[in-house]
């Protein structure tokens, strides 16, 4: 068979392949590109560049695995549906941009009986378990810093998160709330700078420094002392404010009824870790775990909690290991082998 001379995408080839009945049969090594057309028994023959032949021998490996790979990803609740805007193909040029072999190895990772069970590695490393079951390097960092993606809630996908599904046998994406899901549980996932919440009065919110003792004290003059006085720490101001006031019981009324409205839509939730005790030993830094207490048990809905460091050391908690006298908030961090710092988790309120 003659071979038609050296072509490119841009022209005849280009033609040639608009058509729905074409479809590449093989490209050689040599760059030349066996085609058939319209079903037909005779197979033309181009040599093309170098790059148009390699972006037609991607193009064919692409689909080979196309239908594998976008049914296990929706076997995972990822979809498009699941992303804001392009996030999905983000997701798919990610995985196919890598190697022939890493590719393999992923496609082959997703055909296996994969047996890794979330209840059995609640504190690990979501990297090591990937490479124990034979993903590539270059996919699992990729896989864990998709930095630019959004769920269909508008909520960024956090580190490693995707990777833990794909992992995990018995782990899905979330449509329901969550970041992820096991079995009708949900896990929601934090990474070192993670805050719990942002929604308004957990994040949107602006307090005036002396809306603890605007009630107590009418005086302008004496308003605007404490004011300059006080620095823009939640829990030192409530501490200054107490201090500022003659009526200590009228104020630890307010401050709980203030920050049930900050913090729990107004639930009873801050008489469990306020009181005229805490603010009379004095102590600042107790005051400010006992708002991130108060915060966590009016923002986390999710059966667990997961902390993964910027190594992809992870640790799985229930709500009561953060809030629990000696639990991690007191303790200043979890134990994740990086140590996930708690201070990362303090509630982002504006003071002004």
């Amino acid at each position: 068979m003659p071979i038609k001379k050296y072509v490119s995408l841009e022209s005849k080839l280009n033609e040639v392949l608009k058509s729905s009945n074409t479809r590449v049969l093989f490209v050689r090594e040599d760059a030349t590109v066996l085609i058939q057309k319209d079903q037909a028994k005779n197979v033309d023959e181009f040599r093309v560049p170098d790059a148009t032949a390699d972006k037609l021998k991607k193009e064919i490996r692409d689909s080979t695995y196309e239908g594998q790979i976008q049914s296990f990803l929706a076997s995972k609740n990822y979809t498009a549906k699941a992303f804001q805007g392009k996030g999905f193909n983000l997701l798919l040029a990610t995985i196919f941009e890598s190697s022939d072999e890493d590719l393999k190895k992923f496609v082959e990772f997703i055909n296996s009986n994969n047996d890794l069970k979330f209840a059995q590695h609640f504190a690990d490393n979501v990297a090591t378990l990937a490479r124990s079951k034979g993903l590539p390097d270059t996919l699992i960092n990729n896989l864990s810093n998709l930095n630019e993606l959004r769920d269909a809630g508008g909520n960024s996908v956090g580190p490693g998160e995707i990777l833990f599904a794909i992992v995990f046998s018995d782990i899905t994406n979330s449509v329901t709330g969550g970041d992820l899901q096991h079995g009708n549980k949900k896990v929601e996932v934090k990474k070192n700078g993670g805050h719990f919440g942002q929604q308004a009065g957990r994040g949107g919110m602006k307090l005036l420094k002396t809306i603890f003792v605007e009630p107590f004290i009418r005086n302008p003059d004496k308003l605007k002392q404490i004011d300059r006085s006080l620095n823009i720490r939640l829990g030192d101001i409530l501490l200054a404010s107490y201090k500022a006031v003659d009526n200590k019981q009228e104020f630890v009324n307010f401050a709980i009824k203030t920050l049930n409205s900050i913090y729990a839509n107004n639930a009873p939730l801050a008489e469990k870790y306020f009181n005229e005790e805490l603010f009379r030993a004095g102590d600042a830094k107790q005051i400010a775990n006992a708002l991130l207490k108060l915060n966590t048990d009016g923002y986390l809905k999710s059966d667990f909690v997961m902390f993964i460091d910027k190594n992809y050391n992870y640790v799985v908690s229930i709500k009561e290991d953060l809030i629990k006298p000696g639990g991690y908030i007191d303790a200043g961090k979890v134990k994740t082998m990086g140590n996930f710092t708690i201070n990362d988790l303090y509630p982002k309120i504006g003071i002004k």
